[in-house]
């Protein structure tokens, strides 16, 4: 972890996107659809399929950190942004935000999805494009319904099967229903969509990482069983992901200069900012098969990191001592506290599956099986891309199932702390082989979405079984289904 120490220079650390986008033309709404080719590009706009704004991976976890310091320094970023319902879990802020983001943003996907699948029988081109268009549209409701699912819905189980899940939309037409499906009928309505999407002839890894390709698919796939505990088929498609693919990014290649950190032009500018990243760069990162960013952007909300989170790294990992920036910057200004930042001046965090989320996949996987030797193949491959070749050395690998699942688990959590971790939370807190985990947090009492600064403090909880695992849809939202949403219960 490093620590910046001057005012930094103004740098354009993420040049702008046009030139690069300029190659990518995106449909425009006030176009006619005419033609497959007019419908692809529905599907290849770089900028609404590559951001996510999952603000319950970044702020609900144990990973993240929030407290009156936080607070003071700059009460607008939680208040403008709604975050503190993140944050705290709370039901009253979050009912009563104007929109939430990520709902929003992913149902445009499903629905531009929709559209494609609507319109396919009623455009001219040839059969071969239909049907690609047809397996990606699938793909990407799929993977838009995964996101939902996992933040508005209680988690994936079997006690769980009848609670709601999500309005299952499968045509643009506004006769269908906004009634909410069971959580099982949700599950297996993503798994029908990849299903569906996995017999496409896009059979390359693409150069155009926010277009879908089968190992794209398969990645999904991978992430996807392994969260409803189906492992042979998370460590079948996760092999199959990696034979397509399977670079790893050198961290010490890209973050380091004459081994240290990139220090722009030795005015102590450290990365992520010291480092020139253009947009072609970041949206062809190697690692990802399917490009999607966490983006930080609004607001200046960056992830904030817990003391728990710091804590797990070794000084040596390169994630920890390039990735946790201390007094990271918000907005234009230094800010007195650590700091979270990955891409593009750190405002972009790699959340599409990775080829590292798939060694970590398979690892797990043989985890699970008692393969210590499998496990720490896969563990290994990733944290050597971590470490500078002389601090590198391999973690020892206890025996039994438990105690190597843990150890797969907690390196999932130093390699995606703000992305993956809310996912295996649900996971952790239904698995009888691994320890519950229970969160905490004190902050000051809230007066709707206020904090009551002269009030005593308060201590939040989020507890392994706790509903608030399923976050409540704004009341904006149920009231314009005109009614036909139903919200969560707790």
């Amino acid at each position: 972890m490093k620590n910046i120490i001057i005012v930094l220079i103004a740098i354009v650390a993420f040049t702008s996107c046009d030139d690069f986008l300029e190659e990518y033309p995106s449909k425009q709404s006030n176009q006619p659809i005419k033609t497959t080719e007019d419908l692809d590009l529905l599907l290849n706009n770089v900028i609404d399929y590559s951001f996510e704004y999952n603000y319950a991976a970044m702020c609900a976890t144990d990973n993240a950190a929030v407290d009156t310091f936080h607070y003071k320094f700059q009460p607008k970023i939680f208040t403008n942004s709604n975050s503190l319902g993140w944050f705290l879990w709370d039901e009253y802020v979050l009912k009563n935000a104007n929109e939430h983001t990520d709902w929003v943003k992913e149902f445009g996907k499903i629905g531009k999805a929709n559209l494609v699948l609507d319109f396919l029988n009623e455009v001219e081109g040839p059969e071969a494009e239909k049907e690609e268009l047809r397996y990606e549209a699938h793909f990407v409701r799929a993977y838009s319904y995964f996101n939902l699912v996992t933040v508005y819905c209680l988690p994936y189980s079997e006690e769980n099967a009848g609670e709601a899940g999500l309005p299952l939309r499968t045509t643009i037409s506004v006769e269908q229903s906004l009634e909410r499906a069971t959580l099982q009928e949700t599950y297996d309505f993503i798994e029908a969509d990849i299903k569906m999407a996995l017999k496409t002839g896009a059979k390359e890894w693409r150069d155009l990482p926010w277009r879908y390709s089968l190992p794209a698919v398969e990645a999904f796939a991978a992430r996807f069983y392994l969260y409803i505990g189906e492992y042979d088929m998370a460590l079948t498609h996760a092999s199959n992901a990696l034979d397509a693919h399977s670079q790893l990014v050198s961290f010490e290649e890209v973050m380091y200069q004459n081994g240290e950190l990139y220090n722009w032009l030795g005015l102590g500018s450290l990365y992520p900012y010291s480092k020139i990243m253009t947009s072609a760069d970041m949206f062809r990162w190697p690692e990802l098969y399917y490009n999607r960013f966490l983006g930080q952007r609004t607001y200046y909300q960056h992830a904030y990191p817990s003391e728990k989170l710091i804590n797990i790294y070794d000084t040596t990992d390169i994630r920890y001592d390039a990735l946790f920036v201390e007094n990271v910057r918000v907005g234009t200004s230094l800010s007195p506290y650590v700091g979270y930042a990955y891409l593009g001046s750190g405002n972009y965090i790699p959340s599409g599956p990775t080829t590292g989320e798939m060694y970590l996949i398979r690892a797990e996987c043989y985890a699970r099986q008692g393969n210590a030797a499998q496990t720490s193949a896969n563990v290994e491959a990733l944290r050597q891309a971590r470490y500078k070749a002389a601090d590198y050395e391999p973690l020892e690998y206890p025996a039994g199932e438990k105690e190597l699942t843990q150890l797969v688990i907690d390196e999932r959590n130093r390699e995606f702390p703000f992305t993956l971790r809310w996912y295996d939370l649900h996971r952790i807190n239904r698995d009888p082989l691994l320890d519950n985990v229970n969160i905490s947090r004190t902050f000051y009492s809230l007066n709707g979405n206020l904090p009551e600064l002269d009030a005593p403090l308060k201590t939040y909880t989020l507890d392994a079984g706790s509903r608030r695992y399923a976050f409540p849809l704004t009341e904006n939202e149920i009231i314009s289904s005109g009614e036909e949403l139903e919200q969560n219960t707790y």
